[in-house]
């Protein structure tokens, strides 16, 4: 009766956890739709429905015409269609489908009655294993593609019809994503794994584990021929099937420049953070748990389950963006794995003791049900502050733009500004959402339609603020405009003060969320005549009782305050500062720009005493303490300099910033051996090359020219961007050794 009444018990809490665990999964699909290639899908789509699908590109004036090869044109006509019916609702809708399918799939693969704990435990796992990327867009249509075929080849290969729904799924794809190739890559895997337990001897019983029967084994390589067809199967025929080969065999170089430029394409777990506990904890879990899974199963490992793991482990490993492939296959080998092995085989403990046993399967059943809960509390908890309404949001249920400069968006609806754009990166997409044709980019997210050569440029101008290249760049394409979001990151300062003192730009625009400026060409004439901004006769607006009931509202005034800082009209910034303190009086950010105001207008004393104010909230800042630093420098005190890069270096040895300031410090009190040894440690760190410039310039300063050659030479071993002290004394070295 017992033994019963326990059983119940951890079946009714196995489905209680079920439920919550489809619930949170909801929630989470529910969530506001806000990555920007949504936007660029939907405003894809509708040209498409309008004109056909595109060969060359149309959206971006600076390479309008080269060849586009739009491999995901079916999917954006889905979700402009569906956006079209039913709006915004209905792409959180198509969302939470997708999700809900995809964990429908996995629990009916792994789902016993004696396993519930393990199944749901690992679903919510793998959920948290990146919370961004499942959220709506092809990579995880990808997802539901590969699981639906993958069950099919699973389950169903004995089945005639299996090869006709294959082929339709196929060719639905090839039209939606460029992953596509996943689906022949899992046939030859499969393939593969068959052939070796066919023709070479394999240990233990590796040779029998899940082969397939003689007519499974012909009927996949039927599959694979009639999938590889499907492929063909698009508006650009071969030039479709061939274009994630392209991408995945590309130019070295070129890739290798676009994996360090963009942070998605960057491997989620670098080699120095692979045993540090924050960086994608449940990732290196599922890692751990699905090895020691085959660990476990080692006398009858099925290869086939085997080589489609370390695929996904391979592809997941290699970047960011496909985090969320690792997570089901993980979740697939450990429920093939243990599905050979009996606890009692691994834990003679669990033979007997039922009541033991099911005592601890109930605690756990329990804690995986607040687990859950708490993580679903969370997300409900969850708004998003609306800088445009002065309000916090709901974060669900719709398609948001908060997050992009909507107001600067709606400026050049309003008056009806036309042209070619040269814009932040962060920002292309939206603005061809909303803006096109009236507006078009320099550049949007289409990292692979632009290429690792116009990224360089784009780089070299709005990071490193070359204001020639861009110069080039208006001469040659045309630009008529500028946008510039204050939601992206800093643009050189050097850069953003020749746009505003050029008699070519003009300010038309200035606010928390953008800069815009326009050239003074006749298209232009009457809306700069009618919007010309002027930033002398800045006036600071007063926070109102709404934007003073919440702290995320002072964004509004700093970001008004950097642009203004920028422009160096300091006393202007430093007014929108004073208001962004007045609403969030602790803000970091806002004390130390005003610090730098400060500093950079002759006012060390009050600089100081704003970073020592900062440094009560954050006392560990080595940023704040190199700020600190630069003041005392400023006004020679360089043995307080010392100290404050002594105690950097104690607080975190592996910094190569306190190192910097050290060497700064010693220069300036010439002490040029101390120096550089100091010098070489920020080297031997992995400072950026710019940083380490500085420093030299300051030997050069002080005519100390032979340090100065041997701080240049490190420069040169770390980039071949010197700076113009470095190249002229290369220069003349070059020329002595020539006479000699």
């Amino acid at each position: 009766m017992f033994e019963r009444i326990c059983k119940k018990f951890c079946l009714w809490l196995g489905f209680i956890a079920i439920t919550l665990l489809f619930a949170v999964v909801t929630l989470r699909a529910h969530k506001n739709v806000t990555d920007e290639d949504t936007l660029l899908h939907i405003r894809t789509g509708q040209y498409i429905a309008q004109n056909g699908v595109p060969t060359k590109e149309v959206f971006s004036f600076s390479i309008a015409g080269q060849p586009w090869i739009d491999h995901q044109w079916l999917w954006q006509v889905i979700v402009y269609t569906i956006y079209k019916i039913f709006g915004g609702q209905g792409i959180v809708a198509l969302q939470t489908f997708i999700a809900l399918t995809i964990y429908i799939i996995l629990l009916f693969f792994g789902y016993r009655k004696d396993r519930i704990l393990l199944v749901v435990g690992l679903l919510f796992m793998g959920m948290l294993v990146d919370p961004v990327r499942t959220l709506i867009r092809p990579d995880i249509v990808s997802l539901w593609f590969s699981l639906v075929e993958i069950s099919i080849l699973w389950l169903f290969l004995k089945k005639s019809w299996s090869i006709y729904l294959l082929f339709i799924l196929q060719v639905l794809w090839v039209n939606i994503h460029g992953f596509f190739i996943f689906g022949p890559i899992f046939v030859f895997l499969i393939w593969l794994a068959e052939s070796v337990k066919r023709f070479i001897p394999l240990p233990y019983d590796w040779n029998s584990a899940g082969r397939l029967s003689d007519d499974e084994y012909h009927r996949l390589l039927k599959i694979g021929a009639v999938l590889l067809a499907a492929c063909f199967i698009n508006p650009q025929f071969i030039n479709g099937f061939l274009y994630p080969l392209k991408i995945i065999v590309g130019d070295p170089n070129e890739s290798k420049f676009m994996f360090s430029y963009i942070g998605e394409l960057h491997r989620p777990v670098p080699n120095h953070k692979i045993l540090n506990p924050h960086i994608h904890p449940y990732y290196k879990m599922l890692i751990i748990f699905s090895s020691v899974g085959f660990i476990l199963n080692w006398r009858r490992i099925d290869l086939r389950v085997f080589v489609l793991w370390l695929f996904f482990l391979c592809f997941s490993w290699g970047a960011s963006r496909n985090l969320l492939f690792f997570p089901p296959a993980a979740y697939l080998s450990i429920i093939q794995n243990l599905s050979h092995i009996k606890l009692g085989d691994i834990m003679p403990m669990a033979r007997g003791k039922f009541t033991l046993k099911h005592t601890i399967l109930m605690g756990l059943l329990v804690g995986l049900i607040f687990w859950i809960s708490s993580k679903g509390k969370e997300m409900m908890a969850s708004q998003n502050f609306d800088y445009e309404a002065g309000r916090f949001q709901n974060a669900y249920g719709q398609l948001s733009t908060q997050k992009y400069p909507r107001n600067a968006q709606k400026f050049l609806t309003e008056y009806n500004i036309q042209g070619n754009f040269f814009n932040t990166l962060g920002v292309g997409h939206y603005l061809i959402s909303q803006n096109y044709p009236n507006i078009r980019v320099f550049i949007d997210g289409r990292t692979e339609v632009y290429g690792a050569e116009f990224f360089k440029t784009y780089q070299k101008i709005l990071e490193e603020g070359d204001w020639d290249a861009f110069q080039q760049q208006v001469d040659k394409l045309s630009i008529t405009g500028i946008f510039v979001s204050l939601f992206s990151k800093p643009i050189p300062t050097k850069f953003l003060q020749e746009i505003y003192t050029s008699p070519e730009w003009q300010l038309v625009y200035l606010d928390y969320d953008a800069i815009i400026f326009l050239k003074d060409i006749p298209a232009n004439k009457e809306a700069i005549s009618r919007l010309k901004v002027d930033l002398s006769r800045w006036t600071t607006k007063s926070a109102d009782s709404k934007l003073l009931r919440y702290p995320e509202s002072a964004r509004i005034y700093y970001n008004r305050a950097v642009a203004l800082n920028n422009f160096g009209f300091y006393e202007k910034a430093a007014g929108e500062l004073d208001e962004a303190l007045m609403i969030y009086p602790t803000d970091i950010q806002a004390i130390t720009l005003k610090a730098k105001i400060f500093q950079n207008t002759g006012r060390a004393a009050e600089a100081l005493d704003l970073f020592e104010l900062a440094s009560r909230y954050t006392p560990n800042s080595i940023q704040l303490m190199m700020e600190t630093a630069f003041v005392y420098e400023s006004i020679s005190d360089y043995d307080n300099m010392i100290l404050l890069s002594q105690k950097m270096i104690h607080q975190a040895p592996k910094d190569p910033r306190g190192y910097f300031v050290l060497s700064k410090a010693f220069t300036r009190k010439a002490q040029y051996p101390e120096s550089y040894a100091a010098l070489e440690k920020v080297y031997q760190l992995d400072l950026n090359a710019e940083k380490i410039l500085t420093a030299v310039d300051v030997l050069d300063n002080q005519k100390a020219y032979s340090w100065t050659k041997k701080a240049c030479d490190l420069v040169l071993a770390k980039t071949e961007n010197v700076g113009k002290i470095c190249h002229e004394l290369d220069r003349i070295h070059e020329t002595e050794r020539a006479g000699r």
